[in-house]
Order: structure tokens, then sequence, then C-alpha cells
């Protein structure tokens, strides 16, 4: 019996460390300068920013608190964060 548990807490142990280790792993970081095309409220409340000089558009989950400071068709200087579980969410926001 002690071995039994014994070997079901390493096993548990064993993917929370590489649970742990692959969600550290997968996080990056984005910090651009983006234009602001929409702003969406279903459900969560999005930014449809793009990329000053380019075709690329990315959709920003927004706090509730930054939501009234942004204004659509303004440029930003944007640093948010994402990985494989998470879209893409605001960290920092900065008017340019």
């Amino acid at each position: 019996m002690f071995k039994r548990r014994y070997i079901l807490i390493l096993i548990v142990s064993l993917i929370a460390v590489s649970f742990f280790i692959m969600y550290n792993k997968t996080s990056h970081t984005g910090v651009e300068v983006l234009i602001t095309e929409k702003k969406l409220e279903e459900g969560n409340r999005i930014i449809v920013c793009q990329r000053s000089g380019t075709d690329v558009v990315t959709n920003i989950t927004v706090p509730e608190v930054a939501w009234d400071l942004i204004s659509v068709n303004n440029s930003y200087f944007v640093s948010y964060e994402y990985n494989y579980w998470r879209k893409p969410f605001l960290v920092k926001i900065q008017k340019t």
C-alpha cells in the first residue's frame, strides 16, 4: 500500500512539474506599435490591432480598467503576452 501511494504521488508531481515547465516555456511577449481598428465587447473586451505599416492583425484582450482609455484609429506602443493556452492579453499600453 505504501509503495502504491508513493508511486501515485510521484506521478502526480511529475505531471505538475512538466505542465509548469511547458507553461513557462511557451509564454511569449509581444512589444509592437499597433493601430487600433475595432473594439469588440463580445464576452471579453478585445481590441483588434494592426501592425503599423503591415497587414498583420492581432486580437488582444484588454482589462476593464484600460478599456475606456483606448480609442479606435489611434497608435499605441503595446506590450502583451500569450502562449498556447491563453490568447494575447494586454500587459502595458502607451499612446505614441
